[in-house]
Order: C-alpha cells, then structure tokens, then sequence
C-alpha cells in the first residue's frame, strides 16, 4: 500500500483535494438544489455503471501515461547507449620528425601534433586551429568519411608551457555515420595536449 500510495502520489493528493472541496462545497451548499441534496438523485448523478465506467477510464487513462513515460524513458536508455557506440573517439599527442622520419628543414627537429581516429567511422571531419602553437597554414579540406586507424599530423611548436593554464589550441568538427554532429576541443595544460569529451552540436 505505501509502495502504491508512492507511486500515485500526486494522483491521491489531487483526488484527495477533489474530494474535500466537494465535501466543504456540498456541506455548505446542502438542499439548495438537486446537485447538493441526499439522497443522491440519478437523474442528477447519474447511475452505479456510469460512475464505474469513469472510475475504468480514469484508471485506464493513468496506465496508458504511465506506460508511455516507460517507454519512452527505455528507448531514451537505448538511443543514448547507441549514440555511445557509433561515437568516434581521437587521439592527440605531440611527436618530433625523428619519429615519423620526416627530414628536418633545420638542424633540430620539427614537431608534430598528431589527431589519430582509434574507433568507428566519422564523417565530414574538419579542423580549426585558434593557437599559435600550430604553424601549418595549409589544413586539410573537410574529409567526407575516414575509418579507424586515420591519423593526420600539424606541424607545430614543441610543448613547452610550464604553467597550469588550460589553453585552448584546436578544435574538431565531425558526424558520426549516422551524421550526428558533435565538436571536441583540444588543449595544453601542464605541458599535455589532450582532447575533452565530445559535445553533441545543436543546431
């Protein structure tokens, strides 16, 4: 009973409130019309099935919403388990030509920034650098769909910030395949380069 009572209680607490105004009404307003007198006149009130027939719908009513709210609140569970699954994921590290044999225009190495696609397919993918630490000026056009394993160098300068200061240096636009759009940040902070969790776009 307490757990039902829990359940229905804004439902109980509104027919409990129904019922003392009708109360207080018919006490205040007794015999002065039909509506207001004992005993109850059918004409009036009705019959025993007419009563039966509202107290189903209503009941029949508070199940329907019910189980709406339910299932949508499961397929609201599925849909963001999904969207989880398909959502691409990058890597960012900071490597030195040495590693990459790239040949040095200079007598020491050049760095790179390295965004590497680890899991799912992402579609048109597209870069926006907002840091002086990337000296590319030539990036990638949109990229309609790549897969796992793509990765994609930015010639920058090496990491060398020694202040706790999140910087932000770049940002990633992407879908995922189902064309979900989403925008993910890069920063430096103590000497790392990281990416934060993807933002789903809204429109």
């Amino acid at each position: 009973m307490k757990e039902f009572f829990r359940q229905y209680r804004k439902i109980a607490i509104i027919v409990g409130v129904a019922f003392a105004i009708f109360g207080f009404s018919f006490i205040i307003c007794y015999d002065t019309n039909d509506l207001f007198r004992l005993p109850f006149n059918s004409n009036v009130w009705g019959t025993a099935s007419d009563w039966i027939m509202i107290v189903v719908t209503i009941f029949t009513a508070i199940f329907l919403v019910r189980t709406f709210n339910e299932q949508k609140r499961s397929n609201d569970i599925q849909n963001e388990k999904h969207l989880k699954n398909i959502l691409p994921k990058f890597l960012i590290y900071q490597i030195n030509s040495e590693k990459i044999d790239v040949k040095p225009s200079a007598s020491k190495p050049e760095y790179y920034l390295v965004i590497k696609l680890e899991l799912n397919n992402v579609r048109d993918l597209e870069f926006d650098t907002i840091s002086p630490i990337i000296i590319n000026d030539l990036l990638p056009s949109p990229y309609e769909e790549v897969g796992s394993e793509f990765s994609f160098q930015l010639r920058s300068k090496l990491i060398s910030k020694i202040d706790d200061i999140k910087t932000h240096i770049l940002t990633l636009r992407f879908q995922d395949i189902e064309g979900n759009p989403y925008i993910q940040n890069a920063y430096i902070k103590n000497n790392k380069v990281y990416l934060e969790n993807p933002e789903a776009k809204v429109y």
